[in-house]
């Protein structure tokens, strides 16, 4: 897994924060970003937040200012490309790989990342694996301003790639995720339709069992 990058280049660099968009959804890519700077007050002082208190114009705003300053790098992993990596791992393995793969692609001396299990032993894995430190806490992207500056760009980058695939499909697919009746509207009709799954759905996920198993139950 390689990341692109898409910020400023800032060999100066020396503190990230890395974070995850798309962990739960049963459509899409899982994106994870990865920023860092060599003025963290500044950035800090952009007004960046956790995106998930964000409005979407917020974000997009604040995404041009972190790319336009900062070291900014992100791993898209789309869902069939999730759905063959999870046939030999769990979500939880293949998201330490995207975040070690982000990490080693930035150029920080220290990183902070959202964490997604124990945070002293994600802490010690990551750090010892990319030679940096490396600091993982829960709700970092609340609390860091690095960390809410990745869990911004993953945001945009893949509400982006969710546009895109509604406008591949040519309906209204909604977030993506399976508490968003829309997105669970879009995969009733098209399974209903076409009795098989959408592109980009996650076929390992259990939403999308689900949804078949009612079609096969009532058809």
């Amino acid at each position: 897994m390689l990341p692109e990058h898409i910020g400023r280049r800032d060999d100066k660099a020396w503190l990230g924060g890395v974070d995850e968009a798309g962990r739960g959804p049963v459509m899409g890519p899982l994106v994870v970003a990865g920023v860092a700077t060599s003025d963290p007050a500044g950035l800090a002082a952009s007004g960046v937040r956790d995106s998930k208190v964000l409005s979407p114009a917020r974000r997009e705003r604040l995404f041009e200012v972190i790319v336009g300053t900062c070291e900014a790098c992100v791993l898209t992993i789309s869902a069939s490309e999730l759905d063959d990596l999870m046939g030999k791992r769990s979500l939880n393995e293949v998201e330490f790989a995207a975040f070690d793969a982000v990490i080693r692609a930035l150029p920080a001396r220290k990183v902070v990342v959202d964490a997604f299990g124990d945070e002293a032993e994600l802490s010690r894995k990551l750090g010892a694996r990319t030679s940096r430190e490396v600091v993982a806490r829960h709700r970092a992207d609340a609390t860091d301003p690095l960390a809410s500056a990745a869990s911004i760009v993953a945001k945009v980058v893949r509400d982006r790639a969710i546009a895109e695939i509604g406008r591949e499909l040519g309906a209204e697919i909604g977030s993506g995720y399976p508490s968003d009746p829309a997105t669970i509207s879009f995969m009733e009709r098209y399974i209903e339709e076409n009795a098989t799954l959408p592109p980009h759905a996650r076929r390992r996920w259990e939403t999308s069992a689900r949804l078949m198993n009612r079609r096969l139950d009532t058809g």
